[in-house]
């Protein structure tokens, strides 16, 4: 694993010479990092969606979310994932989330109603999950903020 690298053995995949983590812990990123990479080439961005699995069964895209989540504990790993096409640490729902709740804020300041349907049901599905308990803290601070849960549209009940 340690030899130059190339489109069959990507360096990446050697684990850091620093890891003194469990063989189990090395075998994943290495299973993930491989998984990715393969992933990478053939849809040409790094983003797997969550339920992604390989044919080996391995679930690359709850790997690739848990990454995510624990960036900054293995700064050469979190290294080796930005050089990879399309890698992002935002997931893709996150900045759609943003994209909408722009929108959103910019039509509530304005005093202009909201006729776009999408949005609307976009706002509806935010509203249901908050009553849920299904939002993150973080998520309900910022509609709160917008103004979304004071909002009254016609034919939807909050």
């Amino acid at each position: 694993m340690h030899g130059p690298c190339n489109d069959v053995q990507p360096c990446f995949l050697a684990p850091p010479p620093y890891a003194a983590k469990s063989k189990q812990v090395t075998r994943s990123r290495q299973q993930g990092l491989a998984a990715l990479w393969d992933y990478t080439k053939e849809q040409g961005i790094a983003c797997p969606p969550w339920s992604f699995r390989t044919v080996s069964g391995f679930r690359l895209g709850a790997w690739v979310a848990r990454r995510r989540k624990v960036r900054g504990e293995d700064l050469r790993l979190d290294l080796l994932l930005e050089s990879l096409p399309g890698w992002t640490w935002a997931h893709p729902n996150d900045r759609a989330f943003a994209d909408k709740l722009k929108l959103v804020t910019k039509l509530i300041a304005d005093g202009r109603p909201i006729r776009d349907q999408q949005l609307r049901q976009w706002i509806h599905r935010q509203r249901v999950a908050a009553r849920k308990g299904e939002l993150s803290e973080e998520r309900l601070a910022q509609l709160r903020a917008a103004g979304i849960f004071a909002l009254h549209m016609h034919g939807y009940r909050t």
